[in-house]
């Protein structure tokens, strides 16, 4: 995210939010926690 212009982050917040959903998903899933919503 630091290295993305700030338009470009305005643009694609679904598609950035979508990603860290996935994320962070991935790294909780072990410890039994669900994160329900990313923004």
């Amino acid at each position: 995210m630091g290295t993305r212009p700030l338009h470009e982050i305005l643009s694609e917040r679904e598609t950035i939010s979508g990603n860290m959903q996935i994320s962070l998903d991935e790294a909780t899933e072990a410890w039994g926690i669900k994160v329900e919503r990313v923004e």
